[in-house]
């Protein structure tokens, strides 16, 4: 019974990340404040419906210490460089709550399957609703479901699949409904246009074939033919999908270069928590520097992720990120082919595969339900992992251990929430009642002051106040957290209002060494040399507006354009 109440609760921890939306809030940042707040609630939940007494035998494990060291050494390093994100610690914080719960709650995997399923299937729907125009989308892609970016949305359906084909190996009445079921699934991702969702579902479909083959065929030649045969549609299918968006192919491999640029530079620890955003963009503006000549500026453009979350996760957190990756994976492989048992493990390797296939080309696990399943297969498979260390805690203690940082991370989380939401309310309502932005910045930027897309927004504020000191100190804080393009903009449009034509300048060229395709910097940066009457530089900068390729038409670009060529 405890099984199945653990099974429904997970289940609809799944299903509010998913499926709860709030108004004026980005879905990506409802679904962070769902996972945060569900699952301390489940773990307050666990703790007061607790009985068990007296002395509890905690198993900890090789691989929970090697998470807990990792952690331990990003933390410290988040101190020492000063920038430590109040989401990463609530974010961490959640993810240790969640291994704690499956620690110690069995969860019957073919009800959670059965759950899984049926969000997919509801997922599938909406998406295919929203490709053929029945339902809204949200933003400007087409097919994205209840997520704001098709990669979430087509994501969370691909690591849903091996619930669905777990569903499949069961003799049932019900067979030709999950059949259908999954064949909507596999169209969803196909109508989503994500070509990691196809990639990785490819793979997916690719090893499910592989087991089932290798269990039926007995004939060694034939089975490696089949192999073969398998191999070579995959590697077709991924010169495919390569070739449907070369430039956005090119764009990514162009990400990826500079990104090991960065990775070279701060190799062991890494740039730190939120150092990706805060220096990718000046590392682009470095090495696309004298290259106008050739094609790479077109593929630039404003970048928040590596589109590889090894690669991220590198740049952030240096080599010992990976060397802990690689150790948990090392384990999870070792406890899967001599220690697992379980009748069910197939499809927790399926599901890690498919986190990772997504992984090599996307961002996956910034959305909470892609996190969370993978982490339910991890740690499902290593609950059966040889410990390392049997600790001797009371349960009393254990208990309200729990359920006290279970409290405290629901506190500062719902504290957080209300004050997202007042900025994106406030947001909708400028600059009807300016009164209210004076009144309630100061207090949202006590707990958002590490949110870098805040202080850009509150920079902007100042800056149409006529506030411009005020908001280049915001700028300058915003950098450590955010620092691209717009940020140089809105900085040199603080300086020229300021009179300081210098800086104003520099920072003019760092947004368009950063995104060379754009026009806007280089035409701000001739209006100021117009209005400080320097001729030369404003003839310079004219001429390579003039000769500017144009990665995207627009009117703006036309009038700049026909600006340039009737002065100049």
């Amino acid at each position: 019974m405890r099984c199945q109440i653990s099974s429904l609760l997970l289940l609809l921890f799944f299903g509010g990340l998913i499926f709860i939306k709030i108004d004026l809030l980005n879905p990506s940042t409802v679904a962070f404040y769902v996972s945060v707040c569900g699952i301390s609630i489940l773990t307050i939940l666990n703790c007061i419906f607790s009985k068990k007494e007296g002395i509890v035998y905690w198993r900890v494990t090789f691989s929970e210490i090697i998470w807990m060291i990792y952690l331990l050494i990003i933390i410290v390093h988040s101190l020492v460089i000063q920038r430590v994100s109040f989401e990463y610690i609530l974010s961490s914080a959640a993810t240790l709550l969640f291994l704690v719960l499956l620690k110690k709650n069995n969860i019957d995997l073919l009800n959670f399957s059965v759950g899984i399923t049926f969000i997919a299937f509801i997922q599938s729907l909406y998406g295919i609703g929203q490709y053929f125009n029945f339902f809204k989308s949200v933003g400007v892609f087409k097919v994205v479901g209840t997520f704001d970016n098709p990669i979430g949305y087509a994501s969370s359906l691909v690591i849903s699949v091996p619930f669905v084909l777990n569903m499949l190996q069961k003799k049932s009445k019900f067979r030709k409904i999950i059949i259908c079921v999954l064949l909507l699934i596999i169209m969803a991702i196909i109508f989503s246009n994500s070509r990691t969702a196809i990639f990785a579902l490819l793979i997916l479909l690719s090893f499910y074939l592989f087991f089932n083959l290798k269990n039926k065929i007995r004939d060694k030649k034939k089975f490696i033919i089949i192999v073969i045969i398998i191999s070579a549609l995959l590697l077709l299918s991924i010169i495919f999908l390569y070739s449907l968006k070369i430039d956005s192919s090119n764009g990514r491999l162009l990400i990826w270069r500079i990104t090991f640029d960065m990775i070279k530079d701060s190799f062991v620890f890494g740039h730190g928590q939120g150092g990706f955003l805060s220096k990718y963009m000046i590392y682009q503006a470095g090495f696309l520097k004298g290259k106008a000549e050739y094609d790479y500026s077109l593929l630039a453009d404003n970048v928040t992720h590596p589109f590889n979350e090894f690669l991220f996760l590198m740049s952030e957190n240096g080599v010992i990120a990976i060397i802990s990756v690689l150790i948990l994976l090392v384990i999870f492989i070792h406890t899967y082919r001599q220690k697992c048992k379980d009748e069910y493990k197939q499809i927790h390797l399926l599901v890690i595969l498919s986190g990772f296939s997504l992984g090599l080309f996307s961002y996956p696990f910034r959305y909470p339900f892609v996190w969370y399943l993978f982490l339910f297969s991890y740690v499902t498979i290593l609950k059966q992992e040889k410990s390392f260390i049997i600790l001797k805690i009371k349960h009393f203690f254990l208990k309200y251990s729990a359920l006290f940082v279970s409290l405290i991370v629901l506190l500062f989380s719902v504290c957080l929430y209300k004050q997202e939401y007042t900025w994106s309310k406030l947001l909708r309502v400028y600059p009807l009642k300016k009164y209210l932005f004076s009144e309630n910045y100061p207090k949202m930027y006590k707990a958002l002051h590490t949110n870098g897309y805040f202080l850009y927004n509150y920079a902007v504020i100042m800056n149409r106040e006529e506030y411009y000191d005020r908001s280049n100190c915001l700028l300058r804080e915003c950098a450590n957290y955010l620092n691209d393009a717009d940020v140089q903009l809105l900085m040199a449009d603080n300086y020229i209002h300021l009179k300081e034509y210098r800086l104003a300048e520099n920072s003019f060229l760092l947004a368009s060494e950063m995104v060379p395709c754009r026009f806007i910097p280089l035409y701000e940066l001739l209006k100021m040399y117009e209005s400080v009457g320097d001729k030369e530089n404003a003839t310079l900068i004219a001429n390579k507006l003039k000769n500017k390729k144009i990665k995207v038409p627009s009117f703006k670009i036309e009038e700049i354009l026909e600006y340039v060529n009737e002065y100049y």
